[in-house]
């Protein structure tokens, strides 16, 4: 891992792992959302998973190098998605986040369901300690970063940090 400068700025302030979560949600819902639609209107009734997957890894890096530089989510919850130096971040590390990201992600759920799947036979050991270490290090690197980075963050010298002066309410 790679040590970065803006980490140590005393004038940002990095989401909270319930903001994180809670944007995640969010956008985990209106990808859904518009996911279930476009396999409505062209009538896929087995590519919802397909879409879903695609939708994330092109709407999610597009917003995060858009002017905004965070999803919907994270512009509800007043976050951005910069780089070490507060900066946007670059094409490579959009695209490595993705990827990275979208591996946790599969790798978790497919041991998840293999540990499931087998259940019915005798589920072998180490699929279950396996997914159970898996969990462990992914949310553990998350509380235990000062940050508050996962792995794909901590890979990529991405930060997720609260824009300051910044409220969803009007005064």
């Amino acid at each position: 891992m790679v040590r970065m400068n803006f980490v140590k700025r005393e004038d940002v302030t990095y989401a909270t792992v319930a903001e994180r979560l809670a944007a995640f949600a969010i956008d985990s819902l209106l990808l859904s959302i518009l996911a279930f639609i476009v396999s409505k209107i062209f009538f896929l009734a087995t590519g919802y998973g397909i879409i879903l997957f695609l939708f994330a890894n092109i709407i999610f890096p597009y917003f995060e190098r858009s002017r905004w530089q965070a999803s919907i989510g994270k512009q509800l919850l007043c976050l951005k998605v910069v780089d070490f130096s507060g900066g946007k971040i670059g094409f490579l590390q959009t695209l490595f986040r993705s990827i990275i990201k979208a591996m946790i992600l599969f790798l978790s759920h497919f041991l998840l369901l293999r540990v499931y799947i087998e259940q019915a036979s005798d589920t072998p050991l180490i699929l279950f300690v396996l997914w159970f270490l898996f969990v462990v290090i992914c949310i553990g690197s998350l509380l235990y970063s000062k940050q508050n980075q996962p792995l794909y963050d901590r890979a990529t010298g991405v930060f997720i940090i609260k824009i300051e002066g910044r409220t969803l309410t009007k005064t």
